[in-house]
């Protein structure tokens, strides 16, 4: 590996080794994939081309050894169509793409799809095989693109997810980084069955939600319910849906919402409301309103029929519902609870706490669900249909 790029750069060769001899028109053909593991990671066929357009954009070298067989990739601008694009060539011989193909990917991924490429063919970093890849990739760190579980400690194993110790800014599936997350988590989470994309992102991000509420849900780790019971709001797991979850909570997270449901405390909302609905809601004290409280409701009630919107179960009045729950609707009394908080609001934000509440009694629509979505979505447009005079 003599006068290569890497060595006046200073970026260091990774050399990624492979058993057998590679065929060339792995990189050179579109649409080849020859995985023999029903696991494999790589599907598509193109994840190779894609690491090669990347290094090459950036001006990373690249060169693969095979069975003495030795292949220099390198660019060579071409003119399409009045249009100069930099070509892709392989000793000097030009390949059918440039460096615009996987224009969004980064270093990163072309470190990742190297190296998934070894997990499938039982290979490993080492300069020693049938095959080497000698990548320009030194400066990329290994452990901020596959997961290190040596240096953490596994707490909850589910059927979709498992959950790590550690904090993170991204989701793994299968130990390799499949996706950024918009708040840094408390905890790091390793997804086993997803739907991924060409360049091994997560397709589908409600699976993200959906595996981490049933490891959570299912778990009976102590500190993790508690731990993401009591969460602060900058969080990663604050936004996380327990809505499509149709297990019932662990005996952890009911505990811990029974002893502080009433407190002033905050709790994650969407496990809050799956404990309580399990818990029962009838536990909530009704507290007696006093005059302007009830004109408020009263007149908030009247604004929804007015609309089209009749409130058709009870309300009443709790003082300890807890920190920042302004309604509730119990499905097992039937009644519509309001906070003082809400009370104090204004007549707008009663109303609208009784439509929704409301609504998962009266249609059985649950928070932030598509059903309820789509309820809403359709209502608006009734609204102009009545306001136009138009039906569409």
């Amino acid at each position: 590996m003599n006068n290569l790029a890497q060595v006046e750069q200073g970026f260091g060769v990774v050399p990624f080794s492979n058993p057998g001899e590679i065929d060339p028109r792995m990189w050179a053909t579109f649409g080849v994939s020859v995985k023999e593991s029903a696991g494999a990671i790589g599907q598509f066929g193109t994840g190779l081309k894609y690491a090669i357009a990347v290094l090459m954009r950036e001006g990373r070298s690249l060169e693969i050894v095979s069975k003495g067989n030795r292949y220099v990739f390198g660019v060579k601008q071409t003119d399409i169509r009045g249009k100069d694009f930099m070509q892709i060539t392989c000793n000097s011989e030009m390949l059918p793409f440039t460096t615009h193909l996987g224009a969004k990917w980064e270093l990163w991924q072309a470190y990742r799809e190297l190296y998934s490429n070894c997990l499938d063919e039982g290979g490993n970093i080492s300069s020693v095989g049938d095959t080497v890849i000698y990548a320009e990739l030194g400066d990329i760190d290994h452990d901020e693109v596959f997961l290190n579980k040596s240096s953490r400690k596994l707490i909850v194993s589910s059927k979709y997810c498992d959950v790590y110790t550690g904090s993170s800014t991204r989701i793994y599936c299968k130990g390799i980084r499949a996706s950024g997350i918009p708040r840094e988590s408390l905890y790091t989470y390793d997804l086993k069955l997803a739907d991924l994309t060409e360049d091994r992102t997560l397709k589908y991000m409600f699976q993200v939600d959906q595996a981490i509420s049933t490891a959570v849900i299912e778990g009976e780790e102590t500190e993790l319910a508690e731990n993401f019971l009591f969460c602060s709001k900058d969080k990663f797991e604050q936004h996380i849906c327990f809505d499509n979850c149709r297990l019932s909570p662990s005996g952890a997270i009911l505990n811990f919402v029974s002893k502080h449901r009433k407190d002033r405390i905050y709790m994650q909302e969407k496990l809050r409301d799956v404990a309580i609905q399990k818990l029962g809601s009838a536990v909530y004290t009704v507290s007696d309103m006093d005059d302007r409280q009830a004109r408020v409701i009263s007149k908030a009630k009247e604004f929804c029929k007015q609309i089209g919107y009749e409130i058709r179960f009870p309300v009443v009045l709790s003082l300890d519902l807890g920190c920042s729950v302004l309604g509730l609707a119990d499905r097992t009394t039937e009644q519509i609870f309001l906070s003082d908080t809400v009370l104090c609001q204004g007549v707008k934000q009663v109303a609208a706490t009784l439509i929704e509440e409301n609504l998962h009694l009266e249609k059985g629509l649950s928070d932030c669900s598509y059903e309820m979505q789509s309820y809403l979505f359709d209502q608006i447009v009734t609204m102009g249909e009545r306001l136009t005079g138009e039906v569409i």
